[in-house]
């Protein structure tokens, strides 16, 4: 979860314990939440596992599950802060700023101000906005951070801190400062990305996936999955959250299912080839056991409610799945992608200033951020000419011009009737755990489009990356 408290370090229990946390830091969150509750068996009164649960399930959409995980924690010890700001979290993105205050006000007046956690300093960053406390937020947030630099520094917590505060500043208007802070916690990523792996993987999907009408195609016809792809923070969520409020549409998310389905393709590969090669050589009841991994993953995923609703469609909006989509053409033949483009400075931007932290490493510098985008356009563009009428390319500015004509265009795209609803997506109760989760919580509004002209000077080196690219980037 964009701006969450960092995992606690697991200093008891070290074998299972510590496998745990080494697979939540790295994503994986249902195999880190199965390995959580492994130690749970062995071990119910762990709090630092309780709270590391809790972060997993929220992760993966289990909102009360991990209200429940938090809660547990403060049964064994109430003044667990990890525990208290992961509800602050929970309750500011159900939008009760009321409740997720009055949480958190106890622990700033318990230590002070000037010597709250980095957890409490970032949950109050998150909160300030709400509570007309900016000027406070920085202030203790600051405070937190010199004491940070003093014992060492350098962790998720100081890098999730200095997003917080460079966020802070961009509300205030004080840009120069902003920007300093995001540099700053940039700078404390060690993911390298590897601008040139990352060219070859592109080259060779696009030598690979190249007929618009591939000759082995998994045989089943199902509707259900609708991918929304394209770049990180390029409008996939607000796309997922306008779609999600129809009532034959469910919202899956990001979730890692896709991934997970080729993984257990390459489990049938002895002879270790290249994937896309190995494709090739993959049979009709391969690619079907695929697919029907996937979509019962996907089915799982949704409430009991939906389950007898006929002619659901559901979304998966993990953005990474560009990258997936000539696999998608091969398993799903009935399946639908949605691609979101938005102006390159703009995205590249947005990316750089969310905290990703070593999820997404090619975010923290912008001759990479170029060289991702490149990639991606250059991906986006192959697919788009093979994937026919199976593909819909939408204008995040056209979106935010049009919100209306472009939502019915998307709804008659995955074969769903117009319904009004939609247009009230702010409203939804529907908890997002993306970056975009206070976004989509409002109308739609223009302050994004041309956002990265408030940096000024501070992205010149970003447009001449993209534009060493080839990337037109508008003056």
């Amino acid at each position: 979860m964009a701006g969450h408290p960092e995992v606690p370090r697991i200093h008891k229990r070290p074998g299972l314990a510590s496998l745990a946390s080494l697979v939540h830091v790295r994503g994986r969150n249902r195999d880190a939440i199965e390995l959580y509750r492994w130690v749970l068996e062995m071990r119910p009164d762990y709090p630092e596992i309780l709270i590391n649960l809790g972060h997993c399930l929220i992760m993966v959409g289990k909102v009360e599950k991990s209200r429940e995980a938090y809660l547990a924690a403060l049964r064994l010890d109430e003044n667990l802060e990890g525990a208290i700001t992961g509800l602050v979290y929970l309750d500011e993105r159900e939008g009760d700023f009321d409740a997720a205050w009055e949480r958190l006000a106890p622990c700033l007046a318990a230590r002070g101000v000037g010597s709250v956690s980095g957890a409490v300093a970032g949950a109050f960053a998150t909160m300030a906005g709400r509570l007309d406390k900016v000027d406070e937020a920085i202030e203790t947030a600051e405070r937190s951070l010199s004491s940070m630099r003093r014992d060492g520094g350098g962790g998720a917590a100081e890098m999730n801190l200095r997003f917080a505060v460079g966020r802070l500043y961009e509300r205030t208007g004080e840009f120069n400062q902003a920007f300093a802070y995001f540099q700053d916690g940039n700078a404390l990523t060690k993911e390298i990305f590897d601008a040139g792996k990352f060219e070859t993987e592109i080259n060779s999907l696009i030598e690979f996936f190249n007929n618009p009408e591939p000759e082995i195609v998994a045989d089943n016809l199902d509707e259900t999955p609708v991918f929304i792809v394209g770049m990180p923070r390029s409008g996939t969520s607000l796309v997922e959250q306008i779609l999600a409020c129809h009532q034959k549409v469910h919202g899956a998310g990001e979730v890692p299912y896709l991934f997970e389905a080729i993984d257990t393709m390459s489990i049938n590969n002895p002879m270790n080839v290249p994937f896309s090669q190995f494709l090739g050589l993959a049979g009709q009841e391969t690619l079907n056991g695929a697919a029907r991994q996937y979509l019962e993953c996907l089915r799982h995923s949704m409430p009991e409610t939906l389950q007898m609703t006929e002619n659901l469609r559901i979304t998966d909006k993990l953005p990474g799945n560009i990258l997936h989509v000539g696999m998608i053409q091969r398993l799903f033949p009935k399946g639908r992608v949605i691609h979101i483009r938005r102006d390159a400075m703009d995205t590249c931007l947005s990316c750089y200033v969310q905290n990703f932290g070593e999820r997404l490493p090619f975010t923290t510098n912008f001759e990479h951020l170029a060289a991702y985008y490149a990639g991606y356009d250059r991906i986006s563009r192959h697919w788009a000419g093979i994937m026919g009428a199976q593909m819909l390319e939408l204008s995040y500015e056209t979106l935010v011009a049009d919100t209306e004509g472009e939502s019915r265009r998307l709804l008659e795209f995955i074969s769903v009737p117009w319904d009004p609803a939609v247009m009230d997506f702010h409203s939804s109760g529907r908890v997002v755990t993306t970056a975009s989760y206070d976004q989509v919580r409002q109308p739609i509004y223009h302050g994004s489009i041309g956002r990265w002209r408030n940096y000024g000077e501070h992205l010149q080196p970003l447009a001449a990356a993209l534009m060493r690219q080839n990337i037109d980037v508008e003056q």
